[in-house]
């Protein structure tokens, strides 16, 4: 098992939770800075606990991508923020493996580019990191992902998903078309 596994499952240990900011900006840069339509979704199993996160930008997910300014994009961040914190019913693992969701923390956050002059004023966009944590009562179930996510946000055509286990590491591009990842095997 590479290094960096290594250090990621020692941190899951030790700190109960999975910060996958390396992941996520290393991956980010692969796609290009704040691509609409595309997210990243990373996966890591460690025994029975499972970090995942979501990262989307705001217009796939809100309609619009600047800071909410009426009530009604106040009213929709909220729904949005909601429904992503359900976690479970977007991204469905096998009954099987009998996961329940413990956390999920949904933040936003401002990328400043200039490039789209209709997506606001203030020449930001929003985006959303999503974590969620979860334990597996028969983790050995937990053999694939399906995203019914897309189902919720049709504006997402494709996410970039990494998936680190103990049985190692794959990259998918997930789409509605083809909404399942299978777990890595050895």
């Amino acid at each position: 098992m590479p290094k960096y596994i290594r250090l990621v499952f020692s941190a899951t240990l030790v700190f109960g939770h999975l910060s996958f900011a390396a992941f996520a900006q290393q991956g980010h840069r692969q796609l290009g800075s704040h691509q609409h339509g595309h997210g990243q979704f990373n996966v890591v199993m460690e025994g029975r606990k499972v970090v995942m996160e979501l990262n989307i930008p705001g217009r796939d997910v809100t309609g619009f991508e600047h800071k909410p300014s009426t009530p009604a994009q106040m009213s929709v961040l909220k729904k949005v923020t909601v429904r992503l914190k359900s976690g479970l019913t977007l991204f469905v693992p096998p009954a099987a493996a009998q996961c329940k969701l413990v956390a999920a923390n949904v933040e936003t956050s401002k990328e400043e580019h200039h490039d789209d002059a209709d997506d606001d004023k203030d020449g930001g966009h929003m985006e959303f990191h999503v974590q969620y944590r979860l334990e597996c009562s028969a983790p050995q179930k937990f053999d694939r992902i399906r995203f019914d996510f897309f189902k919720a946000y049709p504006s997402t055509q494709a996410l970039e998903v990494m998936i680190i286990s103990d049985k190692g590491q794959r990259v998918y591009d997930i789409t509605a078309a083809n909404p399942v990842a299978d777990m890595p095997v050895q």
